[in-house]
């Protein structure tokens, strides 16, 4: 045990020793007796850890200021996260109005408009729109038929199959 008071107090010597202008009667002159010299360590010791007597309290202090302040991230986190759920939903919720509004001004139906109008500004979904009502007159429209070329003769003025046929079936009858 004396060894160890004896360490730090080899420690200590040598750091009073080297400070400029410091206290001079806690210097250790190197003929003091054993007895005085444990006192001044137990004096110098003392005061050392008076001064550090709080360390405890303010390092539970400060664990617990991280906590809350972790605690308080987390609901910023949390709150931040939400607003930017509700902004999306706001501005898809937007998206289908117009929408819906562009289908009703062209005619189209609602299955049409989750199909083909995928736009996400109004002028995009109105050139769509145009587009696909376009598009929806040309099929509502009547057409003439298709010429048949097979029908009548051909170009080289030989008999097609249906003239054949025709044919065949008059000298039947």
């Amino acid at each position: 045990m004396a060894d160890s008071t004896q360490q730090p107090a080899q420690g200590e010597q040598q750091s009073t020793d080297g400070e400029a202008g410091g206290d001079t009667s806690t210097a250790t002159p190197t003929n003091l007796s054993q007895e005085e010299f444990n006192r001044q360590l137990d004096e110098r010791l003392r005061r050392e850890r008076a001064k550090y007597s709080d360390y405890k309290d303010l390092k539970e202090k400060a664990a617990k200021f991280d906590e809350m302040e972790q605690v308080n991230q987390s609901e910023l986190e949390k709150a931040n996260a939400k607003i930017a759920d509700l902004e999306a939903e706001r501005d898809r919720a937007k998206t289908e109005t117009m929408r819906y509004q562009v289908a009703t001004r062209y005619g189209i139906g609602d299955e049409d408009a989750d199909l083909f109008l995928t736009g996400s500004d109004e002028e995009t979904l109105n050139r769509q729109a145009e587009r696909l009502a376009a598009k929806s007159d040309e099929v509502d429209k009547p057409r003439s038929p298709k010429p048949d070329m097979t029908q009548g003769r051909n170009q080289n003025g030989h008999a097609t199959v249906a003239d054949q046929f025709a044919a065949a079936t008059e000298q039947l009858l």
